[in-house]
């Protein structure tokens, strides 16, 4: 087929066309009606995002690590999993509902929609604003999705809901909730490993009275004498007694001092910039790079004063130096890294 046979083939087309205008403007003019009145009762459904950090937790806690050496092959990729199948788990996501059933309660307005537009057009019945509200939860509740976000601590709630603002606060409650399940799970362990030390005291305690008994009535037994206290054998339990205790309130005191020093730089190191802190001033890498990195400026600025910054020794000593600035970084995040470890 020649050219001449394709453009008179496409202006008979184009007759055709305009013969028969009125009947294709009538059929575009019905799909446009047909697709806007499919379209104006469907409800826009809205997507919200929450992210959670999942912080490592400190394994050498009250020094399990001796107890349990287990322990060490946790990894981060086991902890993000335990996570996100916790924040699917119904437990969470009933204390969710029940938060969002009281917030709902107390300052939330019924909203109009499109489809109570139309029952109102055709005069359909309203349905009760609580139970709409309900089932836009219990929808919310479903549609929810977790998911790790890639190789990272990140963990990502995705809530789908007609309703914009339920699907934020489905959301942000759900995370707030989660926050603080964590918060009263740790403190409920504080609680029972607190329970637990103070039954082993009191075990202790017992045994010790019973040894210190025992070592009493050896004593009498074999006619030997105590050079601590001459009131008797009470006044020797309690020279006992009183030792024990002092050495317990020595620990204790070298205990909270220590605590209190660390605490002490970490909250230094939170709140000073971190070339004044003296773990960075006194730290001998440190001080080399900071006289390596000092040379080297010199040498760019006499360099500087006849060469231009193109000058290929002039670019080398620069590619140095923000070598050395970067391993700087790297170090003063170390140290900060090890102040807040050791708290």
């Amino acid at each position: 087929m020649d050219a001449g046979e394709t453009t008179g083939g496409l202006i008979e087309y184009w007759r055709i066309l305009r013969r028969r205008k009125g009947t294709v403007i009538l059929i575009g003019f019905i799909g446009l009606a047909l697709g806007f009145l499919i379209s104006l009762p469907q409800t826009p459904v809205y997507q919200a995002r929450a992210s959670l950090e999942v912080q490592d937790m400190n394994q050498d806690f009250l020094n399990m690590r001796q107890v349990t050496p287990e322990s060490q092959s946790y990894t981060a990729l086991t902890d993000i999993q335990t996570q996100i199948k916790i924040l699917q788990s119904e437990t969470l996501r009933a204390r969710t509902m029940a938060k969002l059933k009281i917030t709902d309660a107390q300052d939330l307005k019924p909203q109009a929609s499109r489809l109570a537009v139309w029952r109102r057009a055709f005069n359909l019945p309203e349905p009760e604003g609580l139970d709409a509200r309900e089932s836009q939860r219990k929808a919310a509740d479903r549609s929810l999705k977790v998911r790790a976000a890639g190789q990272t601590r990140i963990i990502e709630l995705l809530v789908d809901s007609t309703d914009p603002a339920l699907a934020a606060s489905f959301a942000n409650t759900l995370a707030n909730e989660y926050i603080d399940q964590n918060m009263e799970a740790r403190w409920k362990m504080s609680q029972r490993t607190g329970d637990w030390l103070g039954r082993q005291i009191d075990d202790m305690r017992i045994k010790l009275e019973r040894s210190e008994d025992a070592l009493q009535a050896y004593a009498r037994r074999a006619g030997l004498l105590f050079t601590g206290g001459s009131g008797g054998d009470k006044e020797g339990k309690q020279n006992i007694s009183e030792a024990k205790l002092s050495q317990i309130q020595q620990s204790l005191s070298s205990a909270s001092a220590d605590r209190v020093s660390k605490q002490s730089r970490y909250e230094m190191a939170t709140t000073s910039p971190a070339e004044t802190l003296p773990d960075v001033l006194n730290d001998s890498i440190l001080r080399d790079y900071q006289s390596k990195l000092t040379d080297i400026r010199r040498q760019i600025a006499e360099l500087s004063a006849t060469y231009t910054p193109e000058y290929s020794k002039v670019k080398r000593f620069q590619a140095e130096a923000q070598t050395i600035e970067a391993a700087l970084g790297i170090e003063r995040a170390a140290i900060l890294k090890r102040i807040k470890n050791d708290l």
